[in-house]
């Protein structure tokens, strides 16, 4: 797992990203934010679909964003863990209401470490709604 405190990281282009789930006619989406064990707020980040998938359950709904507008969104959090696995049961559950959501494989993708989150906190990242699968 990698976290980064300050200064510009390596990520790709593209990273994907924990949310609340985004409706039709929504002008906003909600990121979804970690408070972690040490009390810091932590946006989750993933370098490829799979790796959500693997870190969050294939539940969990996601938007894709630059990763150079992240820095955008720097008020509302203090650290990004990247590829970063939840434990189970702090995963997303299926919400037999809705569909789940596709996922297109990337490929094979080597397990991350633990991060150690706590339960979600109430999103407070707010962005314009980017595209959501």
């Amino acid at each position: 797992m990698v976290t980064v405190d300050g200064g510009e990281p390596a990520f790709p282009p593209t990273v994907f990203v924990p949310s609340a789930r985004v409706r039709p006619g929504d002008a906003e989406l909600s990121l979804e934010l970690r408070t972690l064990a040490d009390g810091r707020t932590a946006l989750l980040a993933y370098s490829t679909l799979d790796r959500l998938v693997d870190g969050c359950g294939s539940a969990q709904p996601w938007v894709s964003i630059r990763a150079d507008r992240l820095g955008e969104l720097r008020e509302h959090f203090d650290v990004v863990l990247v590829d970063a696995e939840l434990p189970e049961g702090l995963r997303a559950q299926p919400d037999e209401t809705e569909p789940t959501q596709p996922t297109e494989p990337t490929g094979p993708t080597e397990p991350a470490e633990s991060a150690g989150p706590t339960e979600p906190t109430h999103p407070a990242a707010r962005t314009e709604a980017p595209e959501q699968r």
